[in-house]
């Protein structure tokens, strides 16, 4: 039985939250595309705020009173609808606004007006047009400390990909020393690499200033990094042509922390000092996380800043190192950063890059790509990237590599093979990535036929259904669907050993590794009979793996239930967690666990920020049920954490969401935003405890239990506080 929660009928609505190409936020988007999509969140609460047509106008910059475009009245409760007016200007400069009717057939105001400008609409300029949006903050010193006669110490409390900005007085013409990097050597002490080591991926870089008579600001100018560089690792150059260029307008970017001046003679003020820290449009309140356990959210702030701080760039990137998108590293950031900001471009900007330059090398890592593109559908609730792109998709399946059971065989392929003229890569090569570095693989066994391989293949042929099946190509739909099921069928009977009751990690191995486990869980691979002994098997060997695996052992936990196993992995200070890359002086994510585990590793790696979506997706519970958000799941799993807090931001407006509890009370405080509906999934059985009463806003209603759980559906807009006694 579920309960269906209704509110008042004069409920108040208004379109808001205007985005153009899903882009924007409150800075003016530049966009190159000539028929953008229009998007925008509603403002309202109780059924009534439902929209049932929405009517867009669009008019030249400043010239509102005459109307270039008008879409008329359009019945549908979407809340994305694209441009077909007559053509726009490249370089233009338009503004546009919304009205929504109800499902009451009544029309609210009309929105305010947002502004988006225009590029030139060839694609080769998508990138550039993107990298125009990336902005420069003014980062003052969080420590300035004389350390001689003549120098200074700086810290700007975080890492950065910046410039520096530096305002001097001299009386005669003098040259100062400058140097910046990431990580400290000892107290107020830069490290300094060795060139052309290992230990050039911890970013360093001294420079020569001139100053010339009286008081004057400099912007320093970094140089391009080049192969061979003293300041690369050998055989690195993140300047290489597949490399994605700083932006034009701003120049040369070093992820920084530190600074040192030597040979300046007088006074620095903090104010003199700036770091102008560049990232692209970034809310950082639109994502909001607080709990009861400060190691939580410390981790949290860790993560976010990690996917704020490598956006300048225009696209998802890897790290400092190679300055390249790579699919594994771009599907965790694109679910980070979806749950941090309400900001969707940059992931659509990654797909082409993947379309037009290149795909990567490991068969995961390529699969994860159809997820990418599957998630940009569920959390925009607009198709037309996977439309745009859907033979490329298909042509990731690897249908070459499939066994008539359906197991997909990934053999290494170097050199040349059918499978490059069907899609790009980088490097004529594919190879099974199972985790990075090599170290954390937690002693895999590597074969022909992997677990782990087929555990992505088993996501991407069930994500292609979906896709097929909003694309109406229904053939295609039961095609992948049926292929899904005989690999799962082929999985069971190749790769999982009934006596150990574990996945082994290949075919014709009896090595059960941590990472052929856990995705086999978190992928769905895995039976309801079969996970209660995987999980034990998990739990037992803990953090056995590298920072790209954690993003599916956390799930794999929360899947099976078992929170408590997720949360003491996320606020772990052993040596493969988040708190020692914090110990080792990090601000944004690094690469791996510890420089003992890679030591050409760099330290603004955001593959490695899987607790924000973690937290956000699981701990919290919010997801989407249906594209867009038309219909959220709202599940929390707290384990044993007291309480949290959380603002998640979506396409069509923010969730909300607080939770306490105690041994005989748990309270959900939920608000659902306008033209969404909810469904809540709440424990019925808590520290042992049945429930015994459920308020809902103060009032008890009756309830009953499905498979554990007390199912509250279509929850209609507005605020809302449940209380379940136990």
């Amino acid at each position: 039985m579920e309960i269906t929660l209704q509110k008042s009928k004069n409920d108040t609505f208004v379109p808001v939250n205007l985005l153009c190409d899903f882009t924007g936020g409150k800075n003016v988007p530049v966009i190159n595309n000539s028929n953008p999509v229009f998007s925008w969140a509603s403002k309202g609460n109780g059924a009534s705020s439902l929209q049932s047509a929405f009517r867009i106008k669009l008019y030249e910059y400043n010239d509102s009173d005459n109307i270039l475009w008008d879409s008329g009245k359009i019945i549908s409760p979407d809340n994305c609808y694209r441009y077909s007016g007559p053509a726009l200007k490249k370089h233009g400069k338009y503004t546009w606004k919304v009205t929504i009717w109800n499902n009451n057939e009544n029309s609210g105001n009309y929105s305010s007006q947002a502004t988006f400008i225009t590029g030139s609409f060839n694609p080769k300029d998508n990138f550039k047009t993107a990298q125009s949006m990336v902005e420069l903050n003014r980062i003052l010193p969080n420590k300035l400390i004389s350390t001689g006669r003549d120098s200074y110490f700086i810290d700007f409390g975080k890492d950065a990909f910046a410039r520096l900005e530096l305002t001097l007085e001299t009386e005669s013409p003098i040259t100062l020393e400058i140097a910046v990097g990431e990580v400290l050597a000892g107290n107020n002490k830069l490290f300094v690499p060795k060139p052309q080591t290992h230990e050039c991926g911890r970013r360093y870089r001294k420079l020569s200033l001139y100053l010339t008579p009286g008081r004057k600001t400099y912007k320093l100018e970094f140089p391009a990094p080049y192969l061979h560089d003293d300041y690369q690792i050998w055989g690195y150059n993140c300047r290489e042509d597949v490399a994605i260029k700083c932006p034009e307008q701003i120049g040369e970017l070093i992820p920084f922390r530190y600074c040192e001046i030597t040979g300046y003679k007088k006074a620095l003020a903090k104010t003199d000092v700036v770091q102008l820290a560049a990232s692209y449009p970034f809310n950082d309140n639109a994502a909001l996380f607080s709990s009861s356990d400060e190691n939580l959210n410390r981790i949290w702030d860790f993560c976010k800043y990690t996917i704020k701080a490598t956006s300048p760039f225009g696209v998802y990137i890897d790290g400092d190192r190679e300055r390249q998108p790579y699919g594994g590293d771009c599907f965790i950031n694109q679910l980070s950063h979806y749950c941090c900001d309400r900001e969707y471009s940059l992931a659509r900007n990654t797909l082409d890059y993947f379309f037009s330059v290149g795909t990567d090398w490991p068969f995961e890592s390529i699969l994860s790509i159809i997820l990418v593109a599957y998630n940009d559908y569920l959390y925009t609730g607009n198709i037309d990237y996977c439309e745009k792109y859907y033979k490329n998709l298909q042509a990731m399946l690897f249908d070459e590599f499939a066994r008539n059971d359906g197991i997909l065989v990934t053999t290494e392929v170097n050199g040349e093979h059918p499978i490059f003229e069907k899609f790009r890569t980088r490097l004529k090569l594919l190879r099974d990535l199972i985790d990075w570095p090599k170290e954390t693989r937690d002693d895999y066994d590597i074969g022909d036929v992997n677990t782990v391989a087929n555990s992505f293949y088993f996501r991407a042929l069930n994500a292609m259904g979906h896709i097929s099946d909003a694309l109406k190509k229904s053939k295609d739909s039961t095609k992948y669907r049926r292929k899904a099921e005989c690999l799962k069928i082929a999985m069971h009977k190749c790769l999982y050993n009934p006596e150990t009751g574990l996945f082994v990690d290949c075919e014709g191995s009896s090595h059960s590794s941590v990472q052929a486990n856990l995705h086999a869980v978190s992928s769905g691979v895995a039976s309801n009979q079969q996970i209660p002994r995987i999980i034990k098997f998990l739990d037992a060997r803990g953090m056995r793996c590298g920072v790209w695996a954690a993003q599916f052992l956390l799930e794999a936990f929360y899947k099976a239930g078992k929170p408590d196993n997720a949360l003491r992995l996320m606020t772990s200070k052993g040596k493969n967690s988040w708190f020692n890359m914090l110990k080792e002086g990090a601000t944004m994510t690094m690469e791996c666990w510890s420089m003992d585990l890679k030591n050409n590793l760099d330290w603004n790696h955001p593959w490695a920020t899987a607790p924000v979506n973690i937290i956000a997706r699981y701990l919290m519970g919010i997801r989407p049920l249906e594209p867009g958000f038309r219909k959220i799941l709202i599940q929390p799993q707290p384990g044993d954490l007291q309480s949290a807090s959380i603002r998640q931001p979506t396409i069509r407006g923010d969730i909300n969401i607080a939770f306490t509890r105690d041994k005989h009370k748990f309270t959900l405080e939920l608000t659902i935003p306008g033209n969404s509906t909810g469904k809540a999934v709440l424990p019925a059985v808590f520290n042992g405890n049945r429930i015994i009463k459920l308020l809902v806003n103060s009032a008890e209603v009756e309830y009953s239990v499905v498979n554990g759980n007390i199912v509250i559906d279509n929850i209609v807009p507005g605020g809302y506080k449940f209380i379940l006694e136990f």
